[in-house]
């Protein structure tokens, strides 16, 4: 064996406790680092594999027949009953089948039930939604589900029904469970939606088989549901043909639709929809993506959860780093200064030495670090693109192994390479040095807090520092961070909601005229609005963007007066002027003071000056962003929007501040029963409540960093010090006064870095929470996390206090003549 194996083994022998500990601290790390960035690969496609291997249809198209233009209809009602039914649809769907490039259709029916529960206040249960498939020959959903529970229906059965994941989760239910349903007759469907009404056909019974889980289900709930009448969610529960078959007859129907899929998937789309503008034999038509949920608002919030993935990983490998380099380096200089020296070698042979000994601490890590990455992809993808999964296996991933392991096995000889070596006998004491300011300073409190003070001051004290400060700045940034978000969604103006609560799920202006009165009849009721939302009915008539669908949106002041929640500018005031959410200005390069063509349902093109920035939050499309949305006035909308331009979907309210607020609530739900839902942050706001344990995630791995950063440190602080403890020992100073040395040698190291850390971590949170906020198109200032940087403080210095109390009992423990002989 060489004279470097042997020395190797040695310091194994030795310091074969401190040479696990590193490696393996160092491989988890590693793992936890590899793991991470193994994690961000799988989520960046998991919605590309979960729309490839979840495709039954593309598209969902609508058709009116020849001579029943829809831009003509006067309502919602006349549209379901003379285009979107399912005797319609059967025959749009014939027409449909010889398009080109069809491979298959089927007609889908959204049904109006009544899910019978006389537990409920109502005495007679909830109002839900399923969505049929009508085609006998047809056993398909219009996207194939992730079976959570259960399984799927039997398409010929006509008792099999399954649920939605959320739906399930909201109202209890599990697969095996049996629900007893009726309905309404279609022309009592907005008393139905809107009020107590009871059903009025015949129940029947079904079996929920199966709880699966659609792309609806996995954004955040944006509802905000008051009401116990209706079940969150639209639709809750899918039947196949053999169900509808038995008993769609005699349900109510908000509309029918065909599902059309394509010979060449989404990329013949464009194609299918140009044959579609020609009104194939003469049918009037809509055409709309087979899911309603947006894919680039599930996009947006994937890539949110990925980027702080790996703002994770990198804050973890920079900690990491500086744990592992500074440390080993630490363990390498005490190991070289224990005698090597007398040896006779070279400073080459030492360094050789000293590269060789971190390579064999780097092989046990990267054995570590392998097992933590494989063990670990069974917990990735994280966050909504886990949900994404239609399996979740353990995988293997050469390209994140090999890159870890290269990095360690880099890392570590670094380290070794960096290593100063000594070819001559180190000093044991250092008395002949000038004494510092600081020395001088703390001799007037006393020998105890100069002597703790001369060592910390060392070499030895630069990892901690920089490691304490680094967790410091991450809890303190984590804090800001959360603080910020938690003051946003607790204050409804700053996510866009001039209103406290919404009712109403209108389709005529009968209902509306009847809500009307009922809420000037209420005195909690401050302000009353219509809110007016279509989605895809106009074009913005710009460079590049021509053909773009936005969502249109307005207020019609009923009860006192309301404007939406502005970022920039000021509300819309006449009928030539529009406000723009952010991401819309964003998508069609346009500002305040610039001027917007709109083209209208009936092809009437609209100059519109651009006034405002608004914030959107809009209580009837719950999963639109707070900067998705075009707000004009109610009667430029009713020009711009088709059938029903002129009803409000929706009611939105402002009640008095000076009265109860539960009691105000209360007031409106005896009107409302059905239709109540308060005001909730935007969809990608809450989205964004799903990494709200990220920071906390982060600053806890680097507290975790610090504080085995700061254990090493003391051990070889000590260590290297029971000289300096021996002689305070024959001084006369007690256990209490050389334990005393420890614990303001350890916490003077954790001062430093939390002055450093504190000033950092302030502006690293509000930096990152005001490109957050940024990200959601929601002008938000940070807030500022006071309890956050107290604990933070408080409990990094009683840390220190505690690891140098356990770390020091040996040494004070000694006599004098122990710690001497020791040197």
């Amino acid at each position: 064996m060489t004279a470097i194996g042997m020395l190797v083994r040695a310091a194994w022998r030795r310091h074969w406790r401190a040479s696990l500990y590193l490696a393996v601290m160092a491989g988890l790390a590693a793992g936890i680092v590899g793991a991470s960035f193994q994690a961000a690969a799988r989520a960046d496609t998991s919605l590309e594999r979960f729309r490839r291997q979840s495709r039954n249809y593309d598209l969902l198209v609508q058709g009116c027949p020849p001579g029943v233009d829809p831009r003509k209809l006067a309502s919602i009602s006349d549209l379901v009953t003379k285009c979107v039914n399912p005797e319609v649809a059967e025959r749009f769907r014939g027409v449909l089948n010889r398009v080109d490039g069809v491979e298959r259709t089927a007609v889908e029916s959204t049904l109006v039930v009544g899910l019978l529960d006389p537990s409920a206040s109502n005495h007679w249960g909830h109002l839900t939604y399923v969505t049929a498939i009508n085609t006998p020959d047809s056993s398909l959903l219009p996207a194939r589900p992730i079976v959570v529970e259960g399984r799927l229906f039997d398409p010929a059965a006509s008792d099999e029904i399954v649920i939605s994941e959320d739906t399930a989760q909201a109202a209890g239910f599990h697969a095996g469970d049996v629900v007893h349903l009726a309905g309404w007759h279609q022309a009592d469907l907005n008393a139905a939606g809107d009020g107590p009404l009871a059903p009025q056909t015949s129940s029947f019974a079904s079996k929920i088989v199966g709880v699966v889980r659609f792309l609806d289900d996995v954004q955040a709930d944006g509802t905000g549901s008051l009401s116990d009448f209706n079940l969150p969610g639209n639709p809750n529960f899918y039947a196949g043909p053999g169900w509808t078959a038995a008993h769609g007859a005699d349900l109510s129907t908000t509309g029918s639709s065909v599902l059309v899929r394509l010979r060449g998937g989404t990329l013949a789309v464009e194609a299918f929809e140009s044959q579609m503008n020609k009104a194939p034999e003469g049918w009037f038509n809509q055409v709309s993506p087979a899911s309603a949920v947006d894919p680039e608002s599930v996009r947006r919030v994937i890539d949110l959860e990925r980027r702080a993935l790996l703002v994770f990983a990198f804050v973890a490998t920079v900690a990491g780093a500086v744990f592992v380099g500074l440390t080993s380096v630490r363990q390498f200089r005490q190991e070289s200064a224990e005698g090597l020296f007398a040896l006779g070698m070279t400073r080459r042979d030492l360094r050789a030495v000293n590269i060789v000994r971190a390579l064999s601490i780097a092989v046990p890590a990267c054995l570590v670090a392998g097992v933590s990455i494989v063990a670990l992809s069974l917990l990735g993808p994280l966050g909504l693109a886990r949900k994404l999964e239609f399996d979740l296996p353990v995988r293997f991933d050469a390209v994140v192994l090999a890159t870890t392991v290269l990095a360690l096995l880099t890392l570590f000889s670094f380290a070794g390479l960096m290593t100063r070596v000594e070819t001559e006998a180190p000093r044991l004491s250092a008395s002949g040095a000038r004494p510092s300011r600081l020395d001088l300073a703390l001799k007037g409190p006393g020998a105890v807090f100069a002597v703790g003070a001369s060592v910390a001051r060392s070499r030895l004290s630069r990892a901690p520092i920089a490691v304490t400060a680094i967790a410091i700045a991450a809890g303190v940034a984590a804090g800001c961070v959360v603080a910020s978000y938690d003051r946003l969604v607790a204050d409804s103006p700053r996510y866009g909601a001039q209103w406290d609560v919404a009712v109403g799920q209108y389709f005529d202006r009968g209902a509306v005229d009847e809500g009307i009165a009922k809420l000037r009849a209420n005195p909690a009721v401050l302000t009353a609005a219509g809110y007016f939302e279509q989605p895809d009915v106009a074009q913005s008539d710009v460079s590049k963007i021509e053909g773009r669908n936005a969502r249109f949106l307005a207020l019609a002041d009923y009860i006192g007066h309301s404007n939406p929640v502005m970022a920039l500018g000021r509300t819309p005031m006449t009928d030539n002027e529009v406000a723009l959410g952010r991401a819309t200005a964003r998508e069609i390069h346009r500002g305040i003071g610039d001027t917007v063509k709109v083209v209208s349902a009936t092809d009437e093109t609209l100059p519109l000056h651009v006034v405002g920035i608004v914030v959107v939050n809009d209580p009837i499309a719950a999963r639109s962003g707070a900067g998705d949305g075009v707000f004009v006035r109610p009667r430029v909308f009713a020009e711009i929007a088709g059938p029903g331009g002129d009803v409000a979907q929706s009611i939105v309210l402002r009640l008095d501040p000076q009265r109860d607020h539960a009691a105000a609530i209360e007031s409106v739900r005896r009107d409302f029963p059905g239709s109540i839902r308060e005001a909730v942050p935007p969809v990608d706001v809450g989205n964004l409540g799903r990494l709200r344990a990220l920071p906390w995630l982060i600053a806890g791995l680097l507290a975790i960093l610090a504080l085995a950063t700061l254990i090493h440190a003391s051990a070889i602080m000590f260590a290297r010090n029971r000289m300096t403890l021996g002689v305070l020992a024959a001084l006369g100073f007690t256990r209490g006064q050389r334990r005393g040395v420890c614990v303001f040698a350890s916490m003077a190291l954790v001062f430093v870095g939390v002055v450093i850390g504190i000033p950092t971590g302030i502006i690293v949170g509000q930096r990152v929470w005001r490109a957050l906020s940024d990200g959601i198109d929601l002008p938000s200032t940070a807030a500022m996390a006071w309890l956050t940087l107290t604990v933070a403080s408080i409990g990094a210095f009683g840390l220190a206090a505690l690891v140098a109390l356990v770390g020091s009992r040996k040494s004070v423990r000694m006599t004098p003549s122990e710690q001497l002989r020791v040197e």
